[in-house]
């Protein structure tokens, strides 16, 4: 398991790949309602993103997951022990002060339904919430 500085870079990918499958899978579900807070037609079939589009959305989750990892990375020298649960509570406030917030803000200046801030403030939850148990459990040596 490659170590550069601290970190397992194997871990890395491995978050933003599993935070990417929540996505997707999160999106499948929730297509219907995600489409009718988006004013779409919910009931018409749900187009496939194009490959451009998906790839960008993995390369965002490296990046979540290489700059989460930093954050850890630093908490752990201060002296927090870095483990899956430190990890789930770091998520969940990242979450909540620097994605959540934002959103909202963001959702409400757009006059974006709150369906649509529920469904994708759930889905943000989610990644941050996987991503800081695998970066947790395995990113920090």
């Amino acid at each position: 398991m490659p170590i550069f500085g601290g970190l397992n870079v194997w871990a890395l990918p491995l978050a933003a790949f599993g935070s990417f499958v929540f996505g997707a899978i999160w999106y499948m579900v929730l297509s219907r309602p995600w489409r009718k807070a988006l004013h779409m037609d919910a009931t018409a079939p749900a187009a496939s993103p194009p490959p451009t589009m998906l790839a960008a959305t993995f390369l965002a989750q490296l990046v979540m997951a290489w700059l989460f990892a930093q954050l850890l990375l630093g908490l752990g020298r201060g002296g927090l022990t870095v483990s899956a649960g430190s990890g789930l509570v770091s998520g969940v406030f990242l979450w909540a002060g620097f994605i959540l917030m934002p959103m909202i803000t963001s959702h409400m200046y757009q006059r974006a339904s709150r369906a649509l801030t529920l469904i994708d403030g759930a889905h943000w939850l989610g990644v941050m919430a996987l991503q800081g148990v695998v970066l947790g459990a395995l990113a920090i040596r």
